[in-house]
Formats: C-alpha cells, structure tokens, sequence
C-alpha cells in the first residue's frame, strides 16, 4: 500500500512541475487579456512594438497611469519577449506611449511545484 501511495505522491509532483504558456495580445490600444493569473514557472509571451513599448512599472505608477520602470523588473520591451514567471506576487505593466489612454495589464503570479501539489496532496490523505 505505501508503494502505490509513493507512486501517486511521484505522479501527482510531477503533473503539477509542468510549466503553461499564456500569450498577452495587442489590440488596439488594450491588452488582452489585461489581467492574467498564472503559476510560478510558467511563461508569458508578451506582444510589444515600436508603437506600443511595454514598461513593467509598480502599482503606484501602474494606478496613476504612468511609465516609470520598476527596478529589477524587464524594464522597456519595444519587441514581443518572453516573461517567465520566477516568484509569487503581482506584475503591473503599461504601454509607454498608451498609459494615459489606460493601455496597462497585470500578472497575477501563484505559487505551484511540488510543495503545493504534496501539501494539497496530503491535506486530502492520510498516510500510514
């Protein structure tokens, strides 16, 4: 009975280690979508350009609508780019020429990985 439970722990951790790609859009002079929930490890794939540079910015800049880069964030991006969620929290960004106009998204970032899977894993079994 403990090598099937062992085995489920094992499939179940490495299940939940499988990182998801999520792809934030350009359209018009909006974001879509403007509020994504994703998982640590996972990727996002960010549209920027020319016309419309993304800065990752705090909230405070992000609730006042203006571009000011957040220290140790990806900064200005003119090209799309890959974002790969490293830690849990919020990333707030804008559209450098559109943030007035309210061409601004976030990331909301969750923890996942192993830990979460076997704490919800043994939050719903009892082992012996």
């Amino acid at each position: 009975m403990k090598k099937i439970y062992l085995i489920l722990f094992t499939c179940i951790a490495f299940l939940g280690s499988n990182a998801a790609t999520y792809t934030i859009s350009i359209v018009a002079t909006s974001y879509s979508p403007n509020s994504l929930t994703c998982a640590v490890g996972d990727q996002v794939i960010i549209q920027a350009s020319g016309l419309h540079p993304a800065n990752q910015v705090d909230l405070v800049n992000w609730n006042a609508g203006t571009t000011a880069t957040v220290s140790g964030g990806w900064g200005s991006q003119s090209t799309t780019f890959t974002f790969t969620a490293v830690s849990t929290g919020t990333v707030y960004y804008v559209c450098q020429t559109h943030a007035s106009l309210g061409m601004k998204g976030m990331i909301i970032v969750n923890p996942t990985g192993v830990n979460e899977t076997a704490s919800n894993f043994l939050n719903n079994y009892n082992l012996f």
